[in-house]
C-alpha cells in the first residue's frame, strides 16, 4: 500500500466514526461530539504516526 492509501483509510476510519456518531445523535446528541472528535482525533493520529513512519524510511 502507498502513503496516500493509508492517509485515505486513516480519513475514511475518522469519517467513520463521525458517522457512527451522527447515527447516533437520534438518541444522545452528546455521543455525536464524542465520537465526531474521537474520529478526527484518531483519523489525525494515525495519519501522523503513518508520516513520521514514512520519514524514518527516507533517511535510511
Amino acid at each position: 500500500m502507498s502513503r496516500f492509501q493509508y492517509l485515505n483509510l486513516a480519513v475514511f476510519f475518522g469519517l467513520g466514526f463521525f458517522l457512527y456518531g451522527f447515527i447516533f445523535a437520534k438518541y444522545h446528541y452528546k455521543f455525536t461530539i464524542f465520537f465526531g472528535f474521537l474520529g478526527l482525533f484518531w483519523g489525525g493520529l494515525v495519519a501522523f504516526l503513518i508520516l513520521m513512519a514514512w520519514n524514518d524510511d527516507e533517511r535510511e
